[in-house]
């Protein structure tokens, strides 16, 4: 019994003891969980207060009356970026020097937070996923770290499909990771199969183990108040490309349209524009001023759109007869759809972003300079000078002080 020969350690050593005795009880609680998902209830202090307090947050659990206690961090190991985790907040610090699995649990976390709409920004999930891939190496994993890795990204190649083309191949290894060990992280990957892929009665009975994932798999697909909206959301988007009464699917977020007669998903800007445009005002005029792109327009749509269902008159496309059934997915029919071009987003992008803004919260004072600013958040000064001009647009700061003595002041209002 490991608690027994704790106790016969010499004195010299015993100051080692508590640690060695949290890591053990900490090794016993995710144990516990990872089998039949109940919140662990010992609660010592370091990376067990952590575990506890991560688990307390998973959007599918009950919240745990102890997470509301002060955070205790001057033990913590690796302290200051696991409160970030458990807080939601980003910093430009957090892709290095970070133990790997401290990360794959920030993923796994914020996945789950994303997925519920809590407040938890698309950006900051995909550079947590980022730093992840930049050092990850599959065969040095833990069993545990691979199952939590495998399901994070599974459920981010479901929920956005540009992650899923950059994630492919490591997620095809990770899927072949199973253990019986780990019933829960299983059973949650039976939920996403169950969701987005092809039905199977054996998955769905493999779910009956854990109501919780039941549940969400019923209320996903019935349309109703679901403990994760986002997640509902997206289901409703993959359930509408199915159904049979619409020909067509445009997707504006994505700007993926879904072809029925060909059985077929493209992705394009400017055919997503150029069906909206037809679709809602029943024709299309030519750019004038790039009449060349706008031919190839034309001619790509008639290649995928049915015979006689579009007509170019001149220098105009209108609808023809055969035009389908279709459906536009706009902003306002999925509220907690988040609309980004790319996944490497560009400097004038990144100092609107909310993940930005709450960096700089946490690791400024009330009242700074763009000297600070630069230093803390690691920046160039022209970035920084772009970040100060977007936030005090949106009236975050104000602005003191004449030349050098410039100062900014967070206004405690927001």
């Amino acid at each position: 019994n490991l608690t027994e020969s704790l106790k016969k350690v010499p004195r010299a050593q015993a100051a080692q003891v508590p640690k060695v005795h949290d890591q053990w009880t900490t090794y016993q609680m995710r144990t516990r969980f990872y089998q039949s998902m109940k919140l662990p209830k010992e609660v010592r202090n370091g990376q067990g207060l952590f575990f506890h307090r991560w688990v307390a947050a998973l959007p599918y659990l009950e919240r745990s009356s102890n997470s509301s206690e002060k955070r205790e961090d001057s033990y913590l190991w690796q302290g200051s970026y696991r409160l970030r985790t458990l807080s939601g907040i980003w910093s430009p610090d957090d892709k290095n020097g970070v133990r790997l699995g401290d990360a794959i649990d920030r993923l796994y976390l914020w996945t789950w937070k994303w997925m519920a709409a809590e407040n938890m920004s698309r950006e900051k999930v995909i550079w947590t996923m980022d730093s992840i891939l930049e050092q990850v190496d599959v065969h040095e994993l833990s069993k545990e770290n691979s199952l939590l890795l495998r399901n994070a990204l599974s459920w981010l190649a479901v929920l956005d499909v540009s992650i899923h083309k950059k994630i492919e191949k490591l997620l095809l290894k990770l899927q072949g990771v199973t253990s019986l060990h780990y019933p829960v992280l299983n059973a949650e990957l039976s939920l996403i199969y169950c969701l987005f892929k092809e039905d199977s009665e054996d998955l769905k009975r493999a779910l009956d183990q854990f109501p919780i994932f039941k549940r969400i798999y019923h209320q996903c697909l019935q349309n109703k108040t679901a403990l994760l909206p986002y997640l509902q959301s997206v289901c409703h988007n993959r359930h509408d490309e199915k159904n049979s009464r619409y020909d067509i699917l445009v997707n504006r977020q994505t700007s993926e349209i879904y072809f029925k007669h060909l059985h077929k998903k493209i992705k394009s800007d400017a055919l997503a524009k150029a069906l909206s445009a037809l679709e809602q005002n029943g024709f299309l005029p030519a750019d004038l001023e790039n009449l060349r792109s706008w031919y190839n327009l034309s001619a790509r749509l008639r290649q995928f759109m049915p015979a006689n269902s579009v007509i170019r008159e001149g220098k105009q496309l209108t609808r023809g007869p055969e035009w389908p059934h279709m459906k536009i997915v706009n902003q306002e029919d999925s509220p907690y759809e988040q609309r980004w071009d790319s996944l490497s987003l560009t400097k004038n992008q990144m100092v609107g972003t909310d993940a930005y803004l709450q960096a700089a919260k946490a690791l400024l004072p009330l009242s700074f300079t763009r000297l600070q600013l630069e230093k803390r958040m690691k920046i160039s000064k022209a970035t920084a000078c772009r970040m100060l001009e977007v936030w005090l647009e949106k009236g975050l700061l104000k602005k003191t002080g004449q030349a050098r003595s410039i100062r900014y002041l967070w206004r405690t209002h927001e």
